[in-house]
């Protein structure tokens, strides 16, 4: 008993595990496999050795299957396993602090992630692995890209600008998801022996509904009626609009400071006051957007919704999840980036989105002039939207804009370069300051306790209570005894371990599905935006390498060790990268023909020019 719980440690005797496996694969397979696979799955597995996240499961299976117990029991705070000390020991000392760039080209470890934490774990890193290798290629090119940059001509840089954008978004971008479909497999056969293996569905805990007789089979099941799911696709429909028009403001406010800061300070070198001040903006607009917009806000909601939804299985839910955030990056997320290319550096859309946030918020007339349209004097020397009339004067909104100030190259340091940083730093740090300062509050708790315990003569903790045989209550190690005798330094070691376990249960469960977001946004921005910054893929390769140990030391460390869970991939979201390549393929087309301005280098008179 520990601050008001009473931490229960539970380990399945061998001899229950062993009586449960053959029966829990045989169950899996009637589930989810298919016939031809039941001498390879049931037959020829019925004396294999059990993995330590099959272990995990079958525990889960006896738990919530046979006792019937979960965390909707109002007297059970979490369930949870523990981690193994031995296992996270070694994983940070061989691959977390690993030297290697690609650390996890050992199979060793990629194989005790597998049997430790299960294969959607495992998929996870091997996933991240296979994409940062596939970067370096791509790294490479575009800093030789950019060193060229200074030393060739501008008219010969722009000129291979659109060869480098199509070759990452068609030959490079799909070239990578056809290859990793083959490494999928490999793997697969690797695992299980099978090239093809089919996605187990796990029942959804929090899925509910109405009782209902299968005319089919005539067994009970809960049903959910699929139209009362329409309107609450409604409201994540709306919610999506506000995200949009959220973002669009945001992205009018930034540019506008961005604007002020460029006309306050002049000096624009490299640690001028000018570079500083935008540097911090860009650092304080990404923390806001990246941090706490989209992590706090538009991902929890996403995931609310979904809930709302509620559907039967894990993998219908989490399908759901990522179709919602796919369509999310787009309204949100990305509107930042097609805003700025594809609407402000357009003569007459930016200037008309600007008047419309002026006009809305600040009352101006949409015939405002703003920025590089106003002379000294206060008087507009062009209107930005239509003819100079009365309606022609200053506005008094502060949203301005200037399109010879927007570089397009320079906006993707602050979401891929800062942001990231930012959202590695905090995911990694935060949990363990909190953890060292509950530690130390716990600790003196537990000390002033125990002294109290100490002075008044009563050490006894209760053991084991009316159990007929002594050994089977775990304690015979110690006495048959109710009351049982600890050292002060076995208390310690006792009170240690539980505020590890209360610290372990207020952490969320380590699950790659936000991980999986990330690198598909990052994979979106390598595929749709290299060719305005050819730096991006170093760029990402570099956070990759960092995110991958830090996610590591996250899994072992600071965050709840998952139920091992069955998988033959990255489940949908192959569909999301596959989309992002496709739209990647237009968004370079438009780039070269609307944004960039590069069609122009190829005008024979460029030459003269340039």
């Amino acid at each position: 008993m520990h601050s008001g719980y009473l931490i229960l440690l539970v380990r399945a005797p061998d001899a229950v595990v062993q009586s449960l496996v053959k029966r829990f694969r045989t169950q899996m397979w009637m589930e989810h496999g298919a016939v031809v696979d039941m001498e390879q799955d049931v037959a020829q597995r019925r004396d294999d050795p059990t993995t330590p996240a099959e272990r995990i499961e079958i525990v889960d299976y006896i738990i919530e299957q046979r006792a019937r117990l979960s965390k909707r029991d109002v007297w059970i705070h979490d369930l949870f396993p523990m981690h193994n000390q031995s296992v996270t020991d070694t994983l940070i000392h061989r691959w977390v602090t690993s030297w290697r760039l690609l650390e996890l080209d050992d199979k060793k470890v990629l194989r005790s992630l597998r049997y430790n934490f299960g294969e959607k774990v495992a998929y996870y890193f091997a996933f991240l692995k296979y994409y940062n290798s596939w970067l370096i290629p791509l790294a490479a090119i575009g800093i030789l890209l950019e060193l060229l940059r200074g030393v060739i001509s501008m008219t010969t840089y722009m000129r291979l600008l659109p060869f480098w954008g199509l070759g990452v978004s068609v030959i490079w971008g799909f070239g990578f998801l056809k290859s990793w479909e083959r490494e999928n497999a490999c793997m697969q056969f690797d695992w299980t022996g099978k090239l093809h293996v089919n996605q187990i569905e796990y029942r959804n805990k929090l899925f509910y509904g109405v009782s209902r007789v299968n005319s089919m089979t005539g067994e009970v099941e809960v049903v959910y009626p699929a139209w009362r799911r329409l309107p609450k696709y409604f409201c994540v429909f709306l919610f999506m609009l506000a995200q949009m028009l959220i973002m669009l403001v945001l992205v009018a406010s930034w540019v506008t400071i961005y604007e002020i800061l460029k006309a306050t300070y002049k000096e624009s070198y490299i640690f001028s006051t000018q570079w500083l001040l935008i540097l911090l903006e860009g650092c304080v607009f990404g923390f806001f957007v990246d941090v706490v917009q989209w992590n706090m806000v538009v991902t929890k909601m996403g995931a609310l919704f979904t809930h709302w939804e509620n559907y039967r299985t894990e993998e219908q839910y989490e399908k759901a999840l990522v179709r919602k955030l796919f369509l999310l990056d787009f309204l949100n997320y990305y509107t930042w980036f097609f805003s700025l290319a594809f609407i402000f550096v357009i003569p007459g859309l930016g200037n008309y989105l600007t008047n419309t946030f002026n006009h809305m918020f600040f009352g101006d007339d949409i015939n405002c002039c703003f920025g590089p349209y106003v002379n000294q004097d206060g008087s507009c020397t062009v209107c930005p939207v239509g003819d100079k009339d009365a309606t022609c004067i200053e506005c008094v909104g502060f949203f301005t804009f200037d399109r010879r100030h927007v570089d397009l190259s320079a906006m993707f340091v602050t979401p891929i370069v800062i942001t990231q940083s930012l959202n590695i730093l905090l995911r990694l740090v935060a949990p363990i300051m909190v953890r060292k300062r509950r530690e130390k509050a716990q600790a003196y708790a537990d000390a002033r306790a125990q002294k109290r315990v100490r002075e008044a003569g009563s050490m006894r903790i209760i053991g084991a209570l009316d159990y007929e045989d002594h050994k089977a209550s775990q304690f015979g190690n110690k006495s048959s005894a109710r009351y049982l005798e600890y050292t002060p330094s076995e208390i310690e070691v006792l009170n240690r371990k539980a505020r590890e376990i209360l610290f372990d249960s207020e952490q969320d469960t380590f699950d790659p599905y936000d991980d999986f977001h990330v690198l598909t946004v990052q994979f979106g921005f390598t595929v749709m935006f290299s060719m305005l910054w050819p730096l991006m893929p170093f760029a990402c390769f570099l956070i990759n390498s960092v995110k991958g140990r830090a996610d590591g030391y996250r899994l072992c460390k600071t965050l709840k060790r998952p139920i091992p869970r069955r998988a033959n991939g990255i489940g949908a979201w192959k569909g999301i990268l596959t989309s992002f390549a496709y739209i990647a393929v237009i968004v370079n087309v438009l780039l070269i023909c609307i944004s960039t301005g590069v069609l122009e280098f190829f005008d024979e008179t460029c030459h003269d020019e340039f």
